[in-house]
């Protein structure tokens, strides 16, 4: 809650304590399918149920949107962005 983007707009002078600290730890999470390289629809059952429908359908939203994205070429990213260099 100390971190909730919510609470921090409610609250324009929070400030988080100094001595908040966040670890965040890695470690492989199936050795089956590794879910970090697999598509969504090949993960292993193990893997679907720890991540879970729910999510697993975010996933699958964000998959569809970038397949069906039309991404710019450098011309057009260039009438984009005339002031960035190439």
């Amino acid at each position: 809650m100390e971190l909730s983007p919510e609470d921090i707009r409610k609250d324009k002078n929070k400030v988080v304590p100094e001595e908040f600290i966040v670890y965040i730890h890695f470690e492989d999470f199936c050795q089956v399918c590794s879910p970090y390289e697999t598509e969504i629809e090949d993960l292993c059952d193990q893997c679907k149920a720890v991540i879970g429908e729910a999510t697993l359908d975010e996933w699958r939203t964000v998959k569809q949107i970038m397949e069906n994205h039309d991404f710019p070429g450098a011309e057009i990213g260039h009438q984009l962005l005339p002031n960035v260099d190439p």
